[in-house]
């Protein structure tokens, strides 16, 4: 596979992570939604379910640390197809250049000044492709671990509910769109993981 078609096809898997991170947050926002409605429930169950109040707390932190570093990653996958273009665009001027200077061009010295400064630029950029694709990479793995807090969540939320008495359907339902929208989440960034992995930086 050529250098463009490697940076062709990592143009196409950031953008589909992006799309993914994109989904992603929208589902945090909604998980922001149900902590509200949970905290609000937990004021009014009073004492009878106290540890509740806390893990609506630790939700919503989830909830706006997910929904932040989404976008941030989102802007990042946004940048790597950016730059995946601007290689391609790169190596398409070099081939150029290269196929008019062994054609025994008229101006080859400055055809070669010109052909020294992109292929300087080009490696500049390839650097920066790679510190990008790793860095996403590490973005992506570690907004992973936070979300599984959500999975902790819901398990405290069903304990709780157990003893909440009158209060126990919603407090099972807060734990239901919990694990709900935490199988969401989870399945938007196990699949941005598995495609930003097929992004051979070898290759590149």
């Amino acid at each position: 596979m050529s250098i463009n078609d490697e940076n062709a096809k990592a143009y196409v898997l950031s953008a589909t992570v992006a799309s993914e991170l994109h989904a992603m947050t929208d589902v945090a926002r909604q998980v922001s939604i149900i902590a509200k409605n949970a905290r609000a429930l937990a004021i009014r169950a009073g004492e009878s379910v106290a540890g509740f109040r806390a893990i609506t707390g630790f939700i919503e932190e989830i909830s706006q640390f997910s929904s932040q570093r989404g976008e941030a990653i989102d802007q990042m996958a946004t940048d790597v197809s950016r730059i995946s273009v601007e290689n391609i665009r790169m190596s398409d001027a070099l081939a150029r250049f290269n196929q008019a200077y062994n054609s025994d061009a008229k101006y080859k010295t400055s055809l070669r000044f010109r052909m020294e400064f992109l292929n300087d630029a080009s490696e500049e950029l390839l650097r920066g492709f790679r510190r990008s694709i790793r860095r996403l990479r590490t973005e992506i793995d570690e907004i992973g671990g936070q979300l599984r807090g959500i999975q902790l969540m819901v398990t405290s939320s069903r304990v709780e509910a157990s003893g909440a008495g009158n209060f126990k359907e919603g407090l099972d339902s807060v734990a239901d769109q919990l694990a709900k929208a935490y199988e969401i989440m989870n399945g938007h960034i196990s699949k941005a993981r598995s495609m930003m992995h097929n992004i051979r930086m070898e290759q590149l």
